[in-house]
């Protein structure tokens, strides 16, 4: 190990799933993250960084952007409930 921290990218559940498998120090967006991957996430100490930052907002925001906003801000307390670390940067 060099000592470098390892951040993935992954909004699809796949892609999060093959971020989960590859054991970064911290997962970017999962804007899909399902409950099973939060159980992965907690249970393998991984951060989760969700980005309202690719989520437009004010009433520029698309069909599809309102959506991921809701999904986001639901998604955030059972990741809570789960013990998984949620940081935003």
């Amino acid at each position: 190990e060099l000592g470098y921290s390892i951040a993935i990218h992954a909004v699809k559940t796949n892609s999060i799933q093959s971020a989960i498998e590859a054991r970064p120090d911290s997962i970017e967006h999962g804007t899909n993250l399902t409950l099973n991957q939060m159980n992965e996430l907690s249970h393998q100490n991984i951060f989760w960084v969700p980005s309202f930052s690719s989520v437009a907002f004010g009433s520029a925001r698309t069909k599809h952007q309102r959506e991921e906003e809701k999904s986001l801000c639901e998604r955030l307390p059972q990741a809570q409930k789960r013990g998984v670390k949620i940081v935003f940067g």
